[in-house]
């Protein structure tokens, strides 16, 4: 059998509903001569039933089964058994939208003689096909090529998106490019590290892939979020490497209004450490330098992010979350030294109630102090703790001279 010209890697899990049309699509290519290799990662459901089928009928068909690795590992394997000229990645709930495209990506690499070829992409959303990518800020525009041309990537610098395109796999393989095993994030420095590599790279603005968006909770672990910050900083340290500001700027972008702003934010406030630590990676990653030098390549609306920054203090992911964290660590330290002093208050009185010659109904008085240290913590919000101190003594010496 001739080499293929492209290898089409497919991770799968647990997407009996979808998987039929996604490989359905790629052998009714104009394209003939690829193989498909389908790594299944643990499906529960009868994925993999679905997989042998097309096994049995068609021969370009292949399925590697392994545990549960997540999507990276899935998509590692595909690259290490391919045998195709190019490879091409599709996610298993999308597919090709017309029958051409693989022949048109394919003839484009070899008329051009370009490492990678791509095009646009479209997403299918409620039974309906959406070609617009952006809701308010312009981040994502680059999802769509205005014009058929051969770009080089200083001029493009985006990082979603990379199933809209073709790789030789020699230049994968020599660069030893591969996804990092992140449980998310892990496809954007995959696809930039392999366009760096690439250099340059032909664009195609011929809808060639349809995304589909399936509308269900997603529950992040800890493990995830770690795993998006970890993806972010190789994005940081890539585009700080090779001098790129806009890929940089997108970067610190996604980390500040994409993520930082709900699910990290939430976890820090609930003292995951960890997170900080990667935080800080991040932050040491930052160059201001080059996040200022994007100014002119970043659509307006989405420069306004840097609002949120002065310019002396630009290189930290943002401070307010941060302080608000260190504001709860100080506030638990105050309700510390709170429990301390009311220890402290307690003794004082035993011992008043020992050596004092006055007869009070010590009762009266335990219950007189417990709402004295209640309107105490009040106080203790309000001017701080040697006010609030010296408030209580006195209420409490009140008290006493009363009785």
């Amino acid at each position: 059998m001739a080499k293929p010209f492209i290898s089409v890697i497919i991770p799968v899990y647990n997407q009996e509903s979808y998987l039929r049309q996604c490989i359905d699509s790629i052998l009714s290519q104009t394209l003939e001569n690829i193989e498909i290799i389908t790594v299944n990662d643990g499906s529960t459901d009868t994925s993999v039933d679905v997989i042998a089928e097309y096994v049995k009928k068609d021969k370009r068909v292949m399925l590697i089964d392994q545990k549960n690795m997540g999507v990276a590992s899935a998509r590692n394997k595909g690259i290490e058994v391919a045998s195709g000229q190019f490879v091409a990645f599709m996610d298993a709930d999308d597919w090709y939208p017309e029958n051409d495209i693989l022949q048109i990506m394919y003839q484009t690499a070899i008329d051009k003689n370009v490492k990678i070829v791509g095009g646009s992409l479209a997403r299918w959303v409620d039974g309906k096909v959406a070609y617009d990518h952006d809701f308010s800020e312009k981040i994502n525009s680059d999802y769509m090529f205005v014009e058929d041309e051969l770009m080089c990537y200083r001029g493009y610098q985006f990082d979603y998106g990379f199933t809209r395109f073709i790789y030789h796999l020699e230049l994968l393989r020599i660069n030893n490019i591969q996804f990092p095993l992140y449980q998310r994030f892990e496809d954007p420095p995959f696809f930039c590290q392999a366009m760096v590599c690439a250099n340059d790279f032909y664009a195609l603005k011929k809808i060639v892939y349809m995304y589909r968006v399936v509308r269900k909770q997603i529950n992040l672990t800890d493990h995830m979020v770690s795993d998006i910050i970890c993806g972010i900083i190789d994005l940081l340290e890539l585009s700080k490497k090779h001098r790129l500001e806009k890929l940089h700027f997108i970067a610190f972008y996604r980390l500040n209004k994409d993520y930082l702003c709900n699910m990290i934010s939430d976890r820090l406030h609930s003292g995951n450490r960890n997170l900080l630590v990667l935080l800080a990676k991040a932050n040491n990653a930052v160059d201001t330098s080059l996040l200022l030098d994007a100014e002119s390549k970043i659509y307006s609306e989405t420069w306004k992010v840097m609002n949120d920054f002065s310019q002396s203090d630009i290189v930290l992911i943002k401070p307010l979350f941060l302080l608000k964290f260190q504001l709860k660590e100080r506030q638990e330290q105050k309700s510390q030294k709170m429990e301390m002093e009311k220890q402290q208050l307690e003794e004082k009185v035993q011992t008043l109630q020992n050596s004092c010659c006055r007869a009070y109904d010590i009762r009266n008085f335990t219950k007189r102090l417990d709402h004295i240290l209640s309107r105490g913590r009040q106080c203790l919000k309000d001017h701080g703790l040697f006010y609030t101190i010296k408030y209580i003594f006195q209420k409490v010496l009140k008290y006493i001279k009363v009785k």
